[in-house]
């Protein structure tokens, strides 16, 4: 008996439809039917169609078994000791693992490693999909070899001929444990014993356009049994097979009956189409509810703008998929674990104590003995962190803390609470012999420690299920058990040896993929995938992504089953893709009171998108007129980048993305001022105030290598050595880079410990580069009669330089100089100034702009600190004489080593007493400003440094790609480290 066709017609949604039909034929008893839907979604919400007509009867609902297509060969060919997901997924795993180098390099160019058993799940993953999709069209993977070989592609050929053998392998492992694979096992049944399939239930088949074979043939084996219900009128009977899918010659040649004015929109990028929404919508002037207006999200990277946008509306929105499962909080965390315990680096560390979780639970459990922390603790350490990472840049954790004795007990602190028998501690377990990562255990042992991970951190308050946050914690959890479970009663014969990092990320790759969807919420726009808007039965639906790759799909990308070898083997192909995609947009034409079809022209990166196949399903002239419009004028559809004119029921709630700079509160004058404040105050009063009076400065863990700061502080400090060194005076430059080159070695040992960042390696040896040319030009310096009386010389405090103010007041400088020379052939003094710069700089340029204005101070302050120089016995080392002769340089230090050594200022005394008042006048002006509270009027000012830590701040590059204002020089900037 063949099965029934049942044509809903489609002038309304084919779920309402559908649910009429099934209460006319079967009334509220459906106990004895089963429903089998394209998607879980549809399922649902048929459920809820039921229970409503049934309520309006007035009758219970006896509710029918709903379930997806993909089920349904469960339902009709039950097995027992079948091997679960978890099982089946190691054991294709083991079976790639099992090949020869040969087999590995032929099946992929660069195959993961041997103990990288999740590079090896992942690539199993694909391998057991494309083993799922073949056997459900009844194909092996020997067909395909056979297939590839015919088609004279030998290396594809040779390719699946490994593959076969993967699966030979698998199935005997599978066999070996006495369990089933489900796939083969249900194909080998129906395709030897189709007669014995039988089933005591109705099956109503709802709005299936496409089928696979074995779900053909399913049904065919009970088709006395089975209802086909088409959402389409009945005189289009003749474009659906017997099953009510769709004829794939029929729709592929068929014409897309659409409005260019009524239904098609296209904009330019991802903002404009979530934009375009927002103006349909408010198009629309209230006469729709949000239930019954849905937003197609065919391409993914549209979908944050739409969250976004939005809100902004006052729309509320529902996205199934807005937050991806391994974005969580505990799949973060068994990450960064996984990150921690393989590598022991110190940037993993710093990521895991970050994580907002692990934090409570440090504060709750982190001070010695296990006792709560005080709640300014975990953030003292992040900071600590920062700062210690910033200064030593070490690549691992060896054990070994530098720094100061304050600086090495915080952070063993913390170190230790990480390594708490409670938290990480199992998972950390016994070093091997050859390194420290943890010995290996069985994956099934693993089970145990990875809950109590996860237990520890989240176990230690309740978390509620209403609760947006907890219930994201709770569906994470569970995901998590659920794997955990499964690969704690995995059957010895197919466990497998694992580290701790490697289990946590198999768990990961396990449970990721999938979302935690948002509670259910009837006045929230609901925002759906492309496979799910056929069968939504919303009123109004706007399908963003209106373009090619997007809907429809393409499976041109699959480098294993390419779309020709997919139409050679008579499974899902694009132009089978492209039929169905046909027949559901042209559903939503008919059943749809409003639908617009959103196309962008570029991606968020600006790259141009192609517009969609669908798009010209229609005649010549209105494929060329579409094609103009896509193509042609840039601002055809611009309208959709403005706020819609009116929104009848909604209001613009969105706030501003424009920071605005924070206002000054400084009211202490300061008691000092650094030699280098006054450079800082000429390019921008406002950053010399949150940097110089607030205090404030950025601390982060972003560095890759020595920054231009750290590299300047670490030639002062070899140079510094050097300077009371015999070697100082010796005029070899061999010998002088020889001592230099030791130094290197030492301060970077010291500074950076014994596994640094490979970066600074390398910035070690540019640094030893740059010393030799410093080192040929001092054995120059030395000869000519120069000697260094003092290195890194701090003037503070007592020793700070006074500059008066002509006002009766003073204040105090502070600074640092490098270096102070003395000429006894010439009795002259000479202060210079180390620069690390990549290129050399001359002092003049640097301190004074072409009208001659002042822009820094540094070098003529030097002056009045050089007035509090004394000896032992209080007498100034400097007396007027010698400060008439002073000579004021850098002494550069660039890449190119033939232009190192002394960059002399030329200035006259003029010019000196010049930049002295320049400075009075400043220290005058920032006085004056703080007792008058005319410092809260300071605003940004633009900078030309690339260096701008305030930029953020002070709402500057906000709208800028990164690297636009400025390029970073290589290996050191000016003059790091060169004042107190």
């Amino acid at each position: 008996m063949a099965m029934e066709r049942h044509f809903l017609g489609w002038t309304r949604p084919g779920l309402p439809a559908a649910c009429d039909w099934l209460i006319g034929r079967y009334g509220v008893n459906l106990h004895n039917v089963t429903a089998v839907l394209p998607g879980g979604r549809a399922g649902r919400r048929l459920m809820e169609l039921l229970v409503d007509a049934a309520a309006e009867r007035g009758e219970p609902l006896v509710p029918p078994r709903i379930v997806t297509v993909g089920r349904l060969a469960e339902q009709l060919i039950p097995l027992e000791r079948v091997a679960d997901d978890a099982a089946r997924a190691l054991m294709w795993t083991q079976a790639l693992r099992g090949l020869s180098p040969a087999e590995r390099d032929t099946l992929i160019p660069h195959p993961p490693g041997d103990d990288d058993v999740p590079g090896w799940a992942t690539l199993a993953a694909e391998i057991e999909r494309l083993h799922t999709e073949l056997i459900g069209e009844g194909v092996s993977f020997a067909d395909v070899t056979r297939a590839t070989d015919e088609m004279d592609a030998p290396g594809e050929a040779a390719r699946w001929g490994v593959l076969e053998a993967v699966a030979r392998r698998y199935l005997d492992l599978v066999a070996s444990v006495d369990l089933a694979d489900p796939q083969t096992a249900r194909w080998r049944t129906l395709h030897d014993h189709a007669a014995t399939i039988t089933t005591d239930r109705d099956i109503v088949i709802v709005a299936a356009a496409d089928l696979n074979k074995m779900q053909r043939q399913l049904l065919g084996a009970v088709a006395d049994r089975v209802s086909v219900l088409v959402h389409a009128p009945e005189d289009r009977a003749d474009d659906f097979d017997a099953h009510g899918c769709v004829i794939v010659e029929r729709w592929a040649e068929a014409t897309l009956d659409l409005d260019d004015g009524a239904h098609l929109r296209v904009v330019q990028r991802p903002i404009d189409q979530s934009m375009q929404a927002v103006r349909e919508i408010a198009s629309l002037d209230g006469a729709y509810p949000a239930e019954q207006i849905t937003i197609g999200v065919c391409d993914d990277a549209v979908a944050p703008y739409l969250l976004q946008m939005l809100p902004g509306y006052d729309l509320k929105v529902r996205y199934a998929a807005r937050t991806p499962i391994d974005r969580t909080g505990p799949m973060r965390l068994l990450s960064a674990a996984a990150e921690y315990i393989e590598h022991r680096r110190f940037a993993d560390f710093a990521a895991l104590i970050r994580h907002p979780d692990l934090r409570d639970w440090l504060l709750e459990h982190g001070a010695p003995g296990g006792g709560p922390l005080h709640a300014d603790a975990i953030d003292t350490w992040l900071g600590l962190m920062d700062d210690y990472y910033t200064r030593h840049l070490q690549q691992r954790l060896t054990g070994r803390w530098l720094g100061d004795d304050d600086t090495r007990a915080a952070l063993k602190a913390v170190y230790d609470a990480v390594h708490h028998a409670e938290l990480l501690g199992e998972l950390l377990g016994e070093p091997r012999e050859d390194d420290d990562t943890p010995a290996a255990r069985p994956l099934s042992k693993w089970a145990e420690p990875i809950a109590k991970l996860l237990i520890t951190v989240y176990g230690r308050t309740p978390v509620d299920r209403t609760d947006d946050a907890g219930r994201v914690i709770i569906e994470t959890c569970e995901s998590v058990r659920d794997a955990l479970a499964a690969y704690h009663r995995l059957p010895a014969g197919i466990d497998v040896e694992l580290d701790a990092a490697a289990a946590l990320r198999l768990v990961v790759s396990r449970v990721a993929g999938g979302f935690v969807p948002p509670e259910a919420d009837q006045a929230a726009i609901e925002m759906l995938g492309p496979l799910e808007l056929p069968l939504d039965d919303a009123e109004v639906c706007l399908v963003s992504g209106f373009n090619e790759g997007c809907l429809p799909e393409s499976t041109h990308g699959d480098a294993l089953l390419p779309d020709g070898l997919r139409a050679q083997l008579g499974v899902f192909d694009n132009r089978r893709r492209y039929a169905r995609d046909v027949y559901a947009v042209t559903t939503m034409r008919h059943s749809k009171r409003v639908l617009k079809l959103i196309a962008g022209r570029r991606d968020a990166s600006g790259d141009p998108l192609r517009p969609s196949r669908l798009m010209f399903a229609a005649d010549p002239d209105t494929i060329a007129r579409r094609i103009q419009r896509f193509y042609g004028d840039e601002g055809a559809d611009d309208a959709a980048s403005h706020a819609p004119a009116r929104l009848t029921r909604w209001s613009h709630a969105a706030a501003s993305g424009f920071a605005i700079p924070p206002v000054l509160r400084v009211k202490r004058v300061p008691e000092y001022l650094r030699v280098t404040d006054f450079r800082a105050y000429l390019d921008c009063p406002y950053r010399f105030a949150l940097s110089r009076l607030m205090r404030l400065g950025r601390i982060d863990d972003t560095a890759a290598e020595m920054d231009a700061m750290l590299f300047g502080t670490v030639t002062h400090k070899v140079l510094q050595r050097f300077a009371v060194m015999e070697a100082a005076k010796s005029t070899d430059a061999e010998a002088v880079a020889q001592v230099i080159g030791g130094l290197v070695d030492a301060v970077i040992g010291e500074e950076f410990g014994d596994e640094p960042l490979p970066a600074v390696i390398v910035q070690r040896e540019q640094l030893k580069q740059r010393l030799r040319g410093f080192a040929r030009w001092q054995a120059e310096w030395a000869a000519d009669g120069w000697v260094i009386r003092h290195a890194e010389r701090v003037f503070s405090n007592e020793t700070a330089g006074v500059l008066e103010l002509g006002d009766g007041e003073s204040i105090r400088l502070h600074g640092t100089i490098d270096r102070i020379d003395y000429n006894e052939r010439r009795n002259t003094w000479a202060v210079l100034d180390y620069k690390t710069s990549d290129k050399a700089k001359e002092p003049g340029k640097e301190h004074r702009k072409k009208d001659g204005e002042w822009k820094d101070l540094q070098l003529p302050l030097y002056r009045v600190l050089l007035r509090s120089l004394t000896d032992a016995r209080g007498r100034r080392v400097l007396d007027a004489a010698a400060m008439d002769t002073l000579k004021l340089g850098y002494v550069a230090l660039p890449k190119d080593t033939r232009t190192a050594g002394a960059k002399l200022a030329k200035w006259s005394a003029d010019d000196l007493d010049d930049a002295e008042n320049e400075a009075k006048r400043i220290a005058v002006e920032i006085r004056e400003a703080i007792r008058s509270g005319a410092i809260a009027e300071w605003r940004p000012q633009d900078v030309s440094t690339p260096w701008d830590e305030f930029a953020w701040l002070c709402g500057v590059g906000q709208m800028s790609p990164p690297g636009e204002n400025g390029d970073d020089e290589e290996g050191g900037g000016d003059d790091a480290g060169g004042d107190a």
